[in-house]
Parts: structure tokens; C-alpha cells; sequence
């Protein structure tokens, strides 16, 4: 992991609970320009089109942005090497057509794994700048216990796909590791709200904004979310306007 961007949720508590607006009234998410492309990544079942308010929204900040869904038929039931293969190809074609020489990419729910796996062991080390968890189930979640694909089976806690994902270091390389989540009383999955080790920076949106709900199918669409999506990605430090 980069140093120097932050590494504990409690980095964001206290005086980070403000809103970052420019003094001219311009928005912190347009206060500065994207450096570099940004990719969306879905989660487990999520059509490519859950992602489109989203995407439409970072793009209007500014971002060069693309979505994309997960493998399998309904999508992230395969193996989730598959969907971490998928994701680094897509890198590489954002990259050609761009001409970026890395893209920040966000993983929603199982989307955080595939890129987490895409980083370490596909070559995205070389190629992600900033790897956004949202929602991520990095450790595990028992809701993967209701469902029999591949990939649930690789959710379980304590599966062979997450003792390799999470063996050793959690954040390898020159890459910035941000994980944003919702805690599973204010409408979080179980296991998404467990801090990705290492020197992450973790971040609960319910510590900025104390008692949101945010759905777990709904954090792409969450005006917190984006906020912190924005920051993360412009390398600042992390600050949402609360509802």
C-alpha cells in the first residue's frame, strides 16, 4: 500500500465530519479534475445497469467512467477468478483506449473480491492506482450460506478462495486501498463492515453521517458513497455532505 494517504477509519473521525465544498459554492466533487479513468464494477446478481445512475453521476463530475458486471449467468455466479480475469482485461482495454497508464476501480459487494484478486495476483498491481471496496465482503459473509454457486461458495467464511485472497498481505504494492461500507445495522450485508487489514483506509459512512441507512443493493447510488468515491479517487481525504 502507498503511504501518506491515510490508513484507519479513525483517520476520517472528527474534524472529517464536515462538508467539503470550495468557497464558491462549486461542489468537492468538481472541485478538482480526475487524474485517471474510473471503473464500476458490480456485485452478486447485479445487472450492468444497476450501475447507470452511478455512472452518469461520475461521469458528470468529470470522470472518464465505465461499469462493468460480474461473470456468469446470473452475473458473479462463476468462479470469481473469472470475474478477477474479466476485470483485468477490462483494465487493460480502458487503458489502451484512454491512453491512461493506470484506472481507480470501484468493486461493489463480490466486485471488491474479484478486483482484490484482479490487484494481486492478475497483474492489476501495475495497472489499478486506486482500488475502492464498496460493500465488500472480504472476509466473508454468512448470506453466501442461502446460495450454491460458485461464487457463494467462495464468499463463505473460511473458504479456500479467501484464505488465498487474504493470505499474506491485504494490501500489496503501490496502490491505494480505500473500503467503504454500510454497518449491518444501518443496512449493511453481514461481514461488509469488518475493516480490510493492512493499512486500508476503512471508512463507515454511518461515521461521517451517524444513522443513515444505506441498503447494501444501494451504495452506488448513496450521495455518501459517491462523496467518498470522489475523494478516494482524487487521492483527498474523505468527506461526505450529510442528507
Amino acid at each position: 500500500m502507498r503511504n501518506g494517504f491515510g490508513s484507519s477509519w479513525r483517520w476520517v473521525l472528527g474534524s472529517l465530519v464536515t462538508l467539503t465544498l470550495m468557497s464558491s459554492g462549486v461542489s468537492a466533487a468538481s472541485a478538482a479534475t480526475p487524474a485517471r479513468p474510473l471503473l464500476l464494477v458490480g456485485g452478486t446478481f447485479g445487472p450492468v445497469s444497476y450501475m447507470d445512475d452511478a455512472l452518469a453521476y461520475f461521469r458528470a463530475q468529470g470522470f472518464t467512467t465505465y461499469s462493468m458486471r460480474l461473470s456468469g449467468e446470473p452475473p458473479g455466479s462463476v468462479n470469481i477468478k473469472i470475474s478477477a480475469r474479466a476485470v483485468c482485461d477490462r483494465i487493460d482495454e480502458i487503458r489502451q483506449e484512454t491512453g491512461a497508464a493506470k484506472v481507480d476501480v470501484v468493486g461493489h459487494s463480490q466486485g471488491a473480491l474479484a478486483v482484490r484478486y484482479c490487484v494481486k495476483f492478475d497483474g492489476g498491481l501495475d495497472t489499478v492506482d486506486t482500488m475502492i471496496s464498496l460493500g465488500g465482503v472480504n472476509y466473508g459473509t454468512t448470506m453466501a450460506d442461502y446460495c450454491v454457486y460458485a461464487a457463494c461458495l467462495q464468499m463463505r467464511t473460511g473458504s479456500a478462495f479467501l484464505d488465498e485472497l487474504n493470505e499474506g498481505d491485504d494490501t500489496p504494492g503501490d496502490v491505494d486501498y480505500v473500503h467503504l461500507y454500510s454497518y449491518e445495522s444501518n443496512g449493511g450485508i453481514n461481514g461488509e463492515d469488518i475493516p480490510l487489514a493492512d493499512g486500508a483506509t476503512n471508512v463507515a459512512a454511518q461515521d461521517l453521517c451517524p444513522g443513515q441507512e444505506i441498503e447494501h443493493r444501494y451504495e452506488y447510488d448513496s450521495p455518501i458513497m459517491r462523496d467518498l468515491i470522489v475523494d478516494a479517487a482524487l487521492h483527498r481525504e474523505l468527506a461526505a455532505e450529510c442528507p
